[in-house]
């Protein structure tokens, strides 16, 4: 059963859900939206070479930034949100609360 404390207990590894769909800075948009559609994601991480967070792309990015604005073979690092801030998976459940609202970030789906 849960409680109002939880989340003073629970790490963040507790609440992650599936990995997140990653895409090269020279995908495409049109590959993007197709991945996120497929995938019922509402969110891509852009990563480097390495597999390394390079930016972001999420659902307010497509609608705001992508629509009946940019060719379909535009490269998502050109409407990425970057550079990346992240906490660790070991770091309890409030702290990436309130490092989420100190930024103003929303958080994705489980």
């Amino acid at each position: 059963m849960s409680t109002q404390t939880d989340i003073f207990r629970r790490l963040v590894s507790d609440r992650l859900g599936n990995p997140p769909i990653c895409l090269a800075p020279d995908a495409s948009l049109k590959e993007l939206v197709e991945r996120m559609e497929s995938e019922r994601a509402t969110s891509a991480v852009v990563v480097d070479d390495k597999g390394r967070p390079a930016g972001i792309v999420t659902e307010q990015d497509v609608t705001r930034k992508i629509t009946f604005r940019l060719d379909p073979e535009t490269p998502v690092s050109q409407i990425m949100t970057a550079p990346v801030v992240t906490i660790a998976r070991s770091d309890y459940l409030y702290h990436a609360v309130a490092f989420m609202r100190r930024r103003k970030l929303r958080p994705g789906p489980r």
